[in-house]
């Protein structure tokens, strides 16, 4: 990385976290702390909806993933997800929020007794701990290639990881909803950037065509085309299927996802929030799912998918 790289990370991540720092007020009561008093507005729990559910691990796996499927994992995130908010902000979360709790865990409790609720904080204790680990391991994939570092980009990641326990734990809920939307915002234009590179790189939608057509005549229909995704013997409609309903289970069952529903004003506002995510998602989803089949044109050797999106993300290598 060159020294205006690292002047613009290191800027743009100081400047997020002191500006959901600056923004916030230390929370007087747990409900302050926990669900930001429930005075969130709707389009930044949006924001934060949408930088909670795309994070590093994210842009290396869709990317990753479109590399290997093609354009059918666009299905998993334009349908999965959102699908899954909608059934979440509309019926899932709604006798939560009415209810006045913090938690889905605390509801489970009351509706179904201490067990289920023991059940359910060992499951999200689970899912949580799967989905930090794969995060931060992408995140290290990322900065180790970009970096140079090799195996001292852990540092990197262990110092990101410090900086926002530190504003999540000064602010709670309304500090941590701040600097989401501040993230999703240079997410978007991050995305756009790299799409613009990857695609002009790889000689745009006819220039990917014939790149894949010279590897093998058949892999275009593969990566291009949704039916090139169900493989022989294997309905299309089962593995649409499928894709769908596990990012929709992901949705509804996502305790970090519902905390920041919870802090919305009213069970309305949940919905608005819902389709400002879900809108963010869709524009952000096609850059990087189309980012991953420009990579498997330019890059069709790869040994580790998970490369996929950190070549790209090398500007110095579009285009060879």
């Amino acid at each position: 990385m060159t020294a205006t790289a690292w002047a613009l990370a290191l800027g743009v991540n100081v400047a997020i976290a002191a500006a959901g720092w600056l923004r916030s007020k230390r929370p007087k009561d747990a409900t302050g702390w926990q669900l930001a008093a429930r005075r969130l507005a709707w389009p930044a729990v949006g924001l934060s909806l949408f930088a909670t559910a795309i994070d590093s691990g994210d842009f290396v796996a869709v990317v990753g993933g479109a590399y290997t499927y093609g354009v059918s994992y666009l299905t998993t995130w334009w349908l999965g997800l959102p699908i899954g908010w909608l059934l979440l902000t509309s019926a899932v979360l709604v006798p939560v929020y009415r209810s006045g709790f913090f938690t889905n865990a605390e509801y489970l409790e009351a509706r179904f007794g201490p067990g289920v609720r023991l059940l359910g904080a060992l499951v999200q204790i689970q899912q949580r701990t799967h989905v930090m680990g794969n995060m931060a391991y992408s995140l290290f994939l990322l900065l180790g290639l970009l970096t140079g570092w090799g195996g001292a980009a852990w540092w990197l990641v262990i110092g990101l990881a410090a900086l926002a326990a530190w504003y999540t734990a000064s602010g709670g809920l309304r500090t941590v909803v701040a600097t989401d939307s501040l993230q999703a915002l240079a997410i978007v234009a991050g995305a756009g950037l790299l799409w613009i590179l990857s695609w002009r790189g790889a000689g745009g939608w006819d220039g990917i065509q014939q790149r894949l057509s010279d590897l093998d005549p058949d892999l275009p229909r593969q990566v291009l085309d949704y039916s090139g995704s169900a493989g022989p013997g294997a309905p299309l409609a089962l593995v649409l299927f499928g894709w769908i309903t596990v990012h929709v289970a992901y949705s509804i069952v996502n305790h970090s996802q519902a905390m920041r529903l919870l802090g919305c004003r009213s069970a309305r506002d949940m919905r608005g929030a819902a389709a400002v995510a879900s809108a963010v998602l869709i524009v952000v989803t096609w850059c990087t799912v189309t980012m991953g089949i420009a990579a498997r044109a330019m890059y069709p050797a790869l040994e580790r998918v998970d490369d996929a999106f950190p070549r790209p993300a090398r500007a110095t290598d579009l285009g060879g």
